[in-house]
């Protein structure tokens, strides 16, 4: 880890002869890693997001009206658990996304569409604070099926907006700092694979690659002495999807199963910086949190003919096998022909 050089800390005194120096010291060390949370957050949501598109446009193909029109909405809700370094505060969220779009026949076995989400994120420190988020976008996306070949594309641009609390325990107080920042979050993810059938099954491999491209604004926090200014932070990530996927057709239920392997390409070691406002001292730059680059994801649902023209999806999911994370989600949504 860098940090500031050993005269720049000596000099960091608090201004009150009441706080002990290790605690302040302490508060700007993790700082950093707090706000790397921010973005880190941003890209997990999307996954979830893009997972849940990906399921419309599934029950889009397999269920199209006369008009070749398509309205659906889907609600996604995720538990996930980032761990830091150790000493350093995790930060357990908890998010939740509601998404609303249409699709139309283009040609034959093509369709293409439109999609608005607004998801919230609420996030903790335990005693060193918390932060919310939230994420508005839009997404256009496209899917092609020929014969037993299957393909889908979505590209999404999100404003982010996120209020942040930053705790310092100093001795027996407490000392608040508040803030708030924005950003933007574009991601464009590609899917595809192919179906054999085997009776009332059908099952494939898939294949899939997920870019986003995270930054967000530098932001200053109101508070006492220990209030600090942080700068611009840029993530990057490419996930590389590979895996297999069944259903299981028993008529009005369609039952499935899919796992995937997912492999982050991006590099992901970047640093975070901060600057004391109260003092004019050098900017303190901290690794980000460092999550894993390899894991697993489980997921399983139903597929429900409600009615002639109308179809029901229940999932639930995981993440399995990735260093420092944990996460649990599930969707449900519905989809309407004309």
């Amino acid at each position: 880890m860098g940090f500031w050089s050993s005269q720049g800390l000596a000099q960091v005194t608090a201004p009150t002869n009441s706080v002990a120096n290790p605690d302040f010291v302490y508060g700007l060390l993790v700082a950093p890693s707090e706000g790397s949370f921010l973005a880190e957050s941003a890209v997990k949501t999307r996954l979830g997001l893009i997972s849940a598109i990906q399921s419309q446009i599934g029950l889009s193909q397999s269920h199209r009206g006369p008009a070749g029109v398509n309205a659906w909405f889907g609600g996604n809700v995720i538990a996930l658990s980032m761990n830091n370094y150790p000493g350093f505060p995790n930060d357990p969220d908890i998010a939740i996304t509601g998404t609303a779009g249409v699709d139309y026949t283009v040609a034959p076995g093509v369709i293409a569409g439109f999609a608005l989400s607004r998801g919230s994120l609420d996030s903790s420190f335990g005693k060193y604070g918390s932060f919310n988020a939230d994420d508005t976008s839009a997404s256009l996306y496209a899917a092609v099926q020929h014969g037993s070949l299957w393909a889908n594309v979505i590209g999404t641009y999100g404003r982010l907006g996120f209020d942040m609390n930053r705790i310092v325990p100093i001795g027996p107080t407490l000392h608040s700092n508040t803030s708030s920042s924005g950003g933007d979050n574009w991601s464009a993810a590609l899917q595809g694979g192919y179906v054999f059938s085997s009776g009332t099954i059908t099952h494939g491999p898939v294949l899939g690659l997920v870019y986003q491209s995270v930054s967000l604004d530098g932001f200053k926090e109101t508070g006492d002495y220990t209030a600090l200014e942080f700068g611009s932070q840029t993530r990057e990530s490419s996930v590389s999807q590979l895996g297999y996927l069944a259903v299981y057709d028993l008529g009005k239920y369609q039952p499935y199963v899919e796992a995937l392997w997912n492999h982050e390409l991006a590099d992901t070691g970047r640093d975070v910086s901060v600057q004391l406002i109260s003092k004019a001292l050098p900017a303190l730059s901290m690794p980000a949190v460092l999550l894993g680059k390899d894991w697993g994801e489980a997921k399983a649902g139903v597929k429900i003919d409600v009615g002639k023209n109308l179809k029901l999806v229940l999932e639930a999911n995981t993440d399995f096998g990735q260093t420092s994370t944990t996460l649990y989600g599930g969707q449900i949504g519905f989809n309407v022909s004309f």
